[in-house]
Order: C-alpha cells, then sequence, then structure tokens
C-alpha cells in the first residue's frame, strides 16, 4: 500500500520519548508530563493503525452521583466552559425553531478512485485555494509524500469520526493522518479537513479550544465550492454535503443540552437520570426522540469537544457569506484569525470580522433557510 504509517519508527520514537520521560521524572516534572502526553498521542496512532478500540472503563466512582449517566470531570468540563462563548452558542441554536427538517436523505455515488488520485485530487483543491501563500501548497506535498509515512487509508466501519489528525510534537511537529474511506467523494472533503488541521497545527501552538474546528469546517465547505465549481459533482450531491455538516452540529447541540439538563438537576438537587432528563428535553424540543441508551451515548462525549465544533461552525459561517462575496478576503480573515494569538471574546471578533454575535446569528439564519428550502 503507497500510504500506510511506517509503524515500526512510530514505535521507536514512542519508546525514545518513553527514555525520555523516564528520566525527566526525576528532574522536571513539567517536562515529564508533557513527554507523557506525547506518549498517549503515540499510543493512540498505534491503537489506530491496528484498528484497536480504546474505549475506557469507568467505575461508579467517576460519576457525579448514584444514576451514573454524568462523569464528574465532563461536568468540571461543562462548569468551565467560558460564559460568552456558552451564551452564543444558546442563541446561535435558538434559531432552530426556524429548522423545517424534511430533507431526503440523497445517497452520494460511490467513486472508484485510489489513494493517489484521492491524493491528486486535493492537491488540485489545494493550488485553487485563493491564497498566494505557498505555505499551504508546500505542507500537503510534504505530508502526502508517500515517502514520508504521513498518511494512512482505512474502510470507514461505523466509527464515531471520518478522520483524524495526531500531532507527535517530539522531537518536532509531526502530523500523522488516518482517513477513513466511505469510497465516495465526501472521502475528499474529509482528507482536506485533516490536512488544514495539519497546516495550521503547524504554525499556531496556542490556539483556544473553542475554535480548534474552524479550519476543519471552513475546508469542507471550501471542498464543496472547489467540486462543485470544477463540475465534479452536481447541485444535488453539493446541498446533501452541506446538510450533514449542519446535521453534524445540530446533533452535538442536542448533546450539549443534555449536559446543560444534566446541570439544572444538579443545581435542582435532582437525580441525573434518564426519566428526569427526558422531562426537561421533551419542554425544550417536543419532536425529539430520546431512549436512555440515546442519553448515555450524548453524555458519553467531551463538553469541551462539542463546543469546539459548534463554535467553530458559527465562526465559519460567517466566513462562508464572506467568500460569497469575496473569496481572498474570507481566506485572508480566515488565516490571519487563527495566526494570531488572541483571546476568544466579542471585541477580538469583531475585530477580525465575525460579526455572528451582533447581527442576530444571521449567518446561521442564512444557512437554516437554505436548507429548508431543500
Amino acid at each position: 500500500m503507497i500510504y500506510d504509517w511506517d509503524i515500526d519508527k512510530i514505535q521507536k520514537n514512542k519508546d525514545e520519548i518513553f527514555n525520555f520521560y523516564i528520566r525527566a521524572t526525576t528532574i522536571n516534572k513539567v517536562a515529564a508530563n508533557k513527554l507523557l502526553n506525547e506518549i498517549e498521542v503515540l499510543n493512540g496512532i498505534i491503537a489506530d493503525y491496528y484498528n484497536i478500540n480504546v474505549d475506557i472503563e469507568h467505575d461508579k466512582s467517576d460519576y457525579l452521583d448514584k444514576s451514573c449517566l454524568l462523569l464528574k470531570d465532563y461536568y468540571k468540563e461543562l462548569l468551565e466552559i467560558p460564559k460568552d462563548i456558552m451564551s452564543d452558542i444558546d442563541k446561535a441554536f435558538l434559531k432552530f425553531e426556524m429548522l423545517d427538517d424534511k430533507y431526503d436523505e440523497i445517497e452520494i455515488p460511490r467513486i472508484k478512485l485510489r489513494p493517489k488520485e484521492l491524493v491528486s485530487l486535493s492537491h488540485d483543491f489545494f493550488n485553487w485555494l485563493p491564497t498566494n501563500d505557498c505555505l499551504w501548497k508546500n505542507s500537503i506535498r510534504n505530508f502526502t509524500d508517500p515517502e514520508n509515512k504521513l498518511l494512512k487509508f482505512r474502510r470507514y466501519t461505523n466509527q464515531d469520526y471520518r478522520g483524524v489528525m495526531n500531532s507527535v510534537d517530539f522531537p518536532s511537529y509531526t502530523p500523522y493522518f488516518l482517513i477513513l474511506r466511505k469510497y465516495d467523494i465526501s472521502d475528499l472533503v474529509t482528507l482536506n479537513h485533516e490536512l488544514a488541521h495539519g497546516v495550521i497545527g503547524s504554525i499556531v501552538k496556542n490556539r483556544y479550544d473553542s475554535i480548534g474546528e474552524v479550519e476543519g469546517w471552513y475546508f469542507q465547505y471550501l471542498t464543496r465550492v472547489f467540486l462543485k465549481e470544477k463540475n465534479i459533482i452536481d447541485e444535488k450531491i453539493y446541498n446533501q454535503l452541506e446538510y450533514e455538516d449542519f446535521g453534524v452540529n445540530y446533533d452535538l447541540y442536542i448533546g450539549l443540552m443534555m449536559f446543560n439538563i444534566c446541570h439544572s438537576l444538579k443545581r435542582a438537587k435532582k437525580g441525573i437520570n434518564y426519566k428526569n432528563i427526558s422531562n426537561i428535553a421533551d419542554k425544550c424540543m417536543s419532536n425529539l426522540f430520546l431512549s436512555e441508551d440515546i442519553v448515555k451515548d450524548y453524555l458519553s462525549i467531551s463538553p469541551n469537544y462539542i463546543t469546539t465544533y459548534i463554535y467553530s461552525y458559527l465562526l465559519t459561517q460567517d466566513l462562508e457569506c464572506l467568500y460569497e462575496k469575496d473569496p481572498e478576503v474570507s481566506f485572508y480573515n480566515f488565516y490571519r484569525f487563527l495566526s494570531l494569538d488572541l483571546d476568544i471574546n466579542h471585541e477580538n471578533l469583531r475585530n477580525n470580522g465575525f460579526t455572528f454575535m451582533d447581527d442576530d446569528y444571521k449567518s446561521l439564519q442564512k444557512k437554516i433557510e437554505k436548507i429548508n428550502r431543500l
């Protein structure tokens, strides 16, 4: 297989870092913790290589109360999410009251593209981007060069994700990309999403967690535009790809709602159990079907993870609206914003062209109105 990781090299790198870690434990605890994080990343890469499920088992002491539905660590995460960000998400997703969710799913045609052909198409996409900055093109060539063993393809088999980029920072930044293929054009969307993480990860080291998926969502949008502009997909497939992205965020919002319900139950000193959660959820969204297993699935996802995806998606809606007016300015704002070391607050967002919080979330409303017309 031309695109695969060098697992022996990865294992050797892990062993070397482990030796540094052992020495650091008696000299520098901070450095030791950083090395331990690197080892955990490499363990994840090795598990991905062998397709090993690494779900963590929890005992009852890990949960908030005897009903065993909410992990203590996740409750702490929820409380640590900045209030402004949570408020933005809550106000934005009130717009879902406008949603008329009747879109029939379109089956995306399968394609017979080999990994090499898929990578070639990705190179065409990165050459098409509205920027003269060679960093993007050079990085993609490096990341996808088969000799560098940074890219791996595998068949998608009902995982919770389509792709992942794991970055090993010691001794130097090395991104490992895993792409799970469905053998349709969405594979290119996944590939470009992860490669965008690789480029941004190589230049931005201290991004705020809540915007860590901006490049992913923005590049999924740009990939749709590229495919449609090059007549590789038609309007129906474009809409389906767009709808799937929207659906992911809608589903994540429901997950965040589950956590907020748990928080309200905790404050009211009530049990965090399925009955109490479903009673409140029914009042929030009357058309929502929840089984106990579904609630457990939602509460098994990190609140930080959910918030990152949703807030990044909100930012991307502003970038999409700007792209329709001026592609180059949209890309410049995107790249410049992620390159700056800024606190994520409304003032900094406004200064960088993000105004969804001031204009009643019109960019999200525009997306919902479009979906309602499908």
